[in-house]
């Protein structure tokens, strides 16, 4: 089974054997590598996934040097990292500015891919899926997920069980009220699919609130299909001690389901602030058993450790403690999170390259090793990360420059 955080940054869960520990220094089994084939204009913004056997597929957003607007594109990989045929689009509308995709793959290389799209009316974006064999080859056309005339708020998320059933999670933004215009509703929607692409049930709100914007989705499902949602709030009431810095009531939330799509428990909140401390991008991993783990961003003051934070989840939801400064000085930006069968989890973020960490089962956290070559000093950005049953990585990013012409989207992978 896979797990992968929406666009901007995605985490990947594959099932498999015992991996090897990852608290010891992986090391990196080929170069860099650039992803994406054609070269003009700006491609960015990549996610990635990965199979048990180490397959793995990159997407990408790519406005290809012309005067179109975005596509999603592609490109699938064997496991040894020779690509399998070439590039391909994702979406088959291409009116509008196609943008934020999220990818899921499950162990046997079955994925899911979920965008935002402005191609449709009466709301000004929607969320799309394209369903692909473990072949490449698409299922069905494009699905639209969404429903109804809300806003959506930018980032989606995906996840795919071993069944080929999947789920996705996107934000949406309401009319403002008229008692206070400035106030607008927020809520955080999931749907669930069975492998044909057939919707479970209506649409679930994980989360609603009429003064708050709920945002950044994360969802991750296990083996029986219990899934959880992440999500980012300016304030959740009932769930935060308010504070008595107004306007700054930030927190990372999640919820867990049963395999009926049924709540277990009330949402709660992940990170331990109640002095208005900024916390944002929250991403998640779910493993096969149902235990999870979250990680997010903070901009904190100096009292507070600053960057990537982590914690941890068993099965039943509790704690595995207080959430855990990843890195300090290097794991800053945008987290990304992959994790295996045994509980090990690697964490990528970037500050001046893209950076991981790794931790096994217990808790215990590796050396922190850069990821991309550190051949430049443009920035790297828009990490992403996914991890084989074996316990092999692959990392993309997006970087500058590099490829002549824009940002360009470029991987690297990883031994255990």
């Amino acid at each position: 089974m896979s797990i992968v955080r929406n666009c901007i940054a995605l985490a990947c869960l594959i099932t498999g054997a015992l991996a090897p520990n990852l608290a010891a220094a992986q090391a990196a089994l080929a170069p860099e590598f650039r992803v994406n084939p054609a070269t003009p204009g700006n491609q960015g913004l990549p996610v990635v996934a990965s199979a048990a056997d180490g397959r793995f597929v990159v997407v990408w957003e790519s406005d290809k040097g012309s005067a179109r607007l975005n596509d999603i594109y592609a490109q699938r990989y064997a496991a040894d990292g020779t690509p399998i045929g070439g590039q391909f689009r994702i979406n088959s509308e291409s009116a509008e500015r196609q943008g934020n995709a999220a990818v899921a793959m499950n162990a046997s290389g079955e994925f899911v891919v979920v965008w935002n799209s402005a191609t449709h009316l009466p709301a000004t974006t929607g969320v799309f899926a394209q369903r692909y064999a473990a072949d490449g080859t698409p299922r069905g056309g494009q699905l639209r997920v969404n429903t109804g005339e809300r806003d959506i708020y930018a980032l989606v998320s995906v996840a795919i069980g071993s069944n080929g059933d999947f789920i996705v999670a996107w934000p949406e933004r309401g009319k403002s009220l008229p008692v206070a215009t400035n106030v607008v509703p927020g809520f955080i929607v999931a749907q669930r699919y069975s492998a044909d692409g057939v919707a479970k049930e209506a649409a679930i709100t994980v989360q609603n609130s009429y003064i708050n914007n709920l945002r950044v989705p994360s969802v991750g499902i296990d083996e029986q299909g219990g899934f959880v949602v992440a999500w980012n709030s300016d304030s959740q009431v009932g769930l935060l001690t308010p504070t008595t810095n107004l306007g700054q009531f930030l927190g990372v939330y999640a919820r867990r389901y049963g395999a009926d799509g049924k709540p277990l428990g009330a949402g709660f909140q992940a990170d331990v602030s109640t002095s208005g401390i900024a916390v944002d991008r929250p991403v998640l991993a779910v493993a096969p058993d149902g235990s999870f783990a979250l990680a997010w961003q903070t901009n904190a003051p100096d009292s507070t450790p600053r960057g990537i934070m982590l914690r941890r989840y068993g099965v039943d939801g509790a704690a595995l403690g207080a959430p855990v400064a990843v890195d300090a000085e290097h794991l800053l930006r945008k987290p990304a999170l992959a994790a295996n069968a045994a509980g090990q989890i690697v964490v990528a973020a970037y500050s001046d390259g893209l950076y991981l960490r790794r931790y096994d089962a217990d808790g215990t956290a590796g050396a922190t090793i850069r990821a991309d070559g550190g051949t430049t000093s443009n920035a790297i950005l828009q990490p992403a990360i996914a991890s084989d049953a074996a316990g092999n990585l692959v990392a993309a990013w997006q970087v500058y420059g590099l490829d002549g012409s824009g940002r360009a989207v470029y991987a690297r992978r990883f031994a255990p």
